[in-house]
């Protein structure tokens, strides 16, 4: 009984991996297709919006870059999900990625920048 859990959470893991994979592929095509897509703005009372009318993703500098970029791109990747899937979908990603991969989307963030 025991083996048995431990592969059903094992194969929940690497589903959650490969969701993950395929989830900052789609953030990293979305930042090389729109370069001029994302901007920072200092916001009251919140960390970022998406404007799906532009196509934008605004950031506020002051609070954590990584998690508000993961967020705004789920809305713009799953446009008809609710608030609180999207936030499901970021604790997920976030939950899953390795200092590595956040590593990657900085830079990926960084290139679409200039």
């Amino acid at each position: 009984m025991t083996k048995r859990r431990k592969r059903k959470s094992t194969l929940k893991y690497r589903q959650r991996k490969l969701e993950t994979y395929t989830f900052t592929r789609q953030l990293y095509d979305f930042l090389r297709e729109h370069p001029d897509s994302i901007s920072f703005k200092k916001l009251r009372k919140i960390c970022g919006y998406y404007d799906a009318e532009h196509e934008e993703i605004v950031i506020d500098p002051r609070r954590d870059i990584v998690a508000t970029l993961i967020h705004e791109a789920a809305h713009h990747i799953h446009t008809n999900w609710c608030e609180t899937k999207i936030l499901q979908k970021e604790h997920q990603v976030m939950s899953c990625l390795t200092p590595t991969q956040c590593t990657n989307i900085i830079i990926a963030l960084g290139m679409s920048l200039k």
